[in-house]
């Protein structure tokens, strides 16, 4: 195996354990908000209007979608790396 092949694989697993870290400290900080986010009271959403509420709803399907998204594509082009070289 030649040098090139193998600076490849160590970068291709260095981007994955990446990867993998960053879905473990983003499911952690989900399940953490959670229960907090449970807790709250209607006073607090009571200040928001009907479409600010809307607006950040979609928004944050839409940031969703683009960060599983991105872990998907890190993880397939690191694995790919990795096994293709």
């Amino acid at each position: 195996m030649d040098t090139a092949a193998i600076v490849v694989k160590i970068i291709g697993l260095v981007l994955f354990l990446f990867t993998v870290r960053s879905v473990y400290k983003h499911f952690r900080g989900r399940l953490c908000k959670r229960p907090a986010a449970s807790g709250q009271t209607a006073a607090a959403d009571a200040g928001k209007t009907e479409p600010q509420q809307q607006h950040s709803k979609a928004e944050h399907a839409l940031n969703t979608f683009l960060l599983y998204a991105w872990f998907i594509f890190m993880t397939a082009l690191s694995l790919g790396m990795i096994v293709n070289n």
